[in-house]
């Protein structure tokens, strides 16, 4: 994953303060995609447990790495 592992519901909270995505590994069924992290917070403490325990990663949006490849790129060509 790409992601930084969330290890405790300390960083859990800091994600969702700063409006962060989290993507949990597949065996678990309930986070089929990206969810918003204070999504997680408000479920039952039973099953953030085992979200935490399972393993949950912030999310990594793919398209991040091309918008910046491309702004590059055009940033190249200005200068040129």
């Amino acid at each position: 994953m790409k992601g930084h592992r969330i290890k405790t519901l300390d960083q859990l909270m800091a994600a969702a303060a700063n409006r962060r995505a989290i993507i949990a590994i597949p065996p678990f069924s309930g986070l089929p995609g990206p969810r918003p992290a204070a999504f997680a917070i408000s479920w039952p403490a039973r099953s953030v447990f085992y979200l935490l325990r399972s393993g949950i990663y912030l999310y990594v949006s793919p398209r991040v790495g091309r918008k910046q490849s491309q702004k590059t790129k055009t940033k190249l060509e200005k200068k040129v």
